[in-house]
């Protein structure tokens, strides 16, 4: 089966409304059926008292007993807590389905609206110039002590701390010559715009 785990909106109510084709017609109802020692869930295709089971919790690993008893009575049951929710909660939304479908469909609609507000609110900003990135890197490697306090080397200490730091280290110690800094802004002036 495919991975369905990040469709949303739309892309999800269409999968959902192809799933649902194939399953037995609701509304669906649920009731208990007798298992072993105990009530287990099921789900009915139509009125309990007629329809089929399409469903049940009879071989549930997850079953929760309790025990319902009425001292008054003097009657009382075992059934499956776990079952009961689970086949409540698939019920529900076969019964709910079509309100499920148009909430999911509206969520692309808001998503669109929301992104227009955002665009008017705040205007996109260029792409940054990589030419100007790669000045700003070496205005401040620039501008940075060779050793720490302790006499530590400063680019000694970037790559155990922070990766980055290091293949920054590396970019700096590289563009100290200034013929390679220039082959450098040449190169970076070559890459097109994004914006």
């Amino acid at each position: 089966m495919a991975d369905t785990t990040r469709l949303t909106g739309s892309a999800l109510a269409d999968h959902l409304e192809t799933l649902r084709a194939k399953a037995s017609p609701g509304p669906w109802e649920t009731d208990t059926i007798d298992g072993d020692g105990f009530k287990s869930s099921a789900i009915y295709a139509g009125n309990y008292s007629t329809a089929p089971v399409i469903l049940d919790t009879l071989n549930s690993d997850a079953a929760e007993l309790e025990e319902d008893f009425d001292e008054i009575e003097g009657t009382g049951a075992v059934f499956d807590r776990a079952g009961m929710n689970n086949v409540g909660f698939v019920a529900a939304i076969e019964n709910n389905f079509e309100a499920i479908l148009s909430a999911l469909r509206a969520m692309d609609e808001l998503r669109a609206e929301i992104a227009k507000i955002g665009e008017k609110l705040v205007p996109r900003r260029p792409d940054p110039d990589p030419l100007e990135i790669f000045e700003r890197v070496l205005a401040i490697a620039d501008k940075l002590p060779a050793r720490l306090p302790d006499d530590t080397p400063l680019y000694d200490v970037f790559p155990r701390k922070w990766p980055i730091l290091g293949d920054l280290r590396d970019l700096v110690r590289s563009v100290q010559d200034e013929r390679l800094r220039a082959h450098i802004k040449s190169q970076i002036a070559k890459i097109p715009s994004r914006s």
